[in-house]
C-alpha cells in the first residue's frame, strides 16, 4: 500500500475527501492544519471502528485490532464531542460552494442541526472507509494502529495531520499527488 494512501486511511480524511460532499468542494479551497486536525480527531474513532469490523475476518483473533480495537475506539471517541465543532466547520467550508449544481446541498448542510449533520458525516466517513479498505490493507492498518495507540489521541491527530500535509504537497516529478483536498500552506515565520 503506498504511504500516502496509508496515511489517508488512518486519518479518515480519505473518507471525507472521496465522499460526494467533499467532491462538491471548490478545489481551490484549502483547510488549515487545525481544521484538518479537527477532522482527523473526529474521524479517528470511526476509522478504527470501521477497520476493526472490516478487517476482523482477515486478521488474527489474537491481534491488536481484535483485542484492543474497541478500547482504542472508546479512547478516541471521548474527544468526539469537543472535536465536532472544528470538523463541522471544515466540512461546511468544503461544501461552501453556493453556485453550480451543488448549491442546494451546501445550503441544506448549513441549515441542518448538529443532531442531523453529525450522523450524516459519520455515515459518509464509515461508508468511504469501509469501501477504501482492501484485504491487503488490513495487516498494515493493524500494525500502524498498534504503533500509534500508545500516543495520546491529541498526538495521534497531530501526527496524522502532519503526514497528510506532507502527502498533500505536489512532488516535482508527479502530476500533483494531491490527497483530494488542499491543505493550506503553513506560514513561514
Amino acid at each position: 500500500m503506498p504511504f500516502p494512501r496509508t496515511a489517508l486511511l488512518l486519518s479518515g480524511l480519505f473518507a471525507l475527501a472521496t465522499s460526494q460532499t467533499a467532491q462538491a468542494a471548490d478545489t481551490t479551497t484549502c483547510l488549515s492544519q487545525p481544521e484538518v486536525e479537527g477532522i482527523v480527531a473526529y474521524a479517528l474513532p470511526l476509522l478504527v471502528d470501521a477497520a476493526v469490523k472490516t478487517c476482523a475476518p482477515r486478521l488474527s483473533p489474537d491481534g491488536y485490532l481484535a483485542t484492543q480495537g474497541a478500547s482504542l475506539v472508546q479512547r478516541y471517541a471521548a474527544r468526539k464531542a469537543t472535536t465536532w465543532p472544528i470538523a463541522k466547520a471544515a466540512l461546511l467550508k468544503l461544501t461552501a460552494d453556493d453556485t453550480g449544481k451543488n448549491a442546494g446541498n451546501a445550503a441544506l448542510m448549513r441549515a441542518l442541526p448538529d443532531s442531523a449533520l453529525q450522523p450524516f458525516a459519520d455515515v459518509i466517513v464509515v461508508q468511504a472507509i469501509t469501501k477504501a479498505i482492501k484485504a491487503d490493507d488490513c495487516a498494515p492498518i493493524e500494525r500502524i494502529t498498534g504503533l500509534l495507540a500508545p500516543l495520546p489521541p491529541e498526538n495521534t491527530s497531530a501526527l496524522v495531520t502532519t503526514i497528510i500535509a506532507l502527502a498533500d504537497k505536489p512532488k516535482p516529478d508527479s502530476k500533483g499527488g494531491k490527497s483530494g483536498l488542499h491543505v493550506c500552506p503553513v506560514a513561514k515565520g
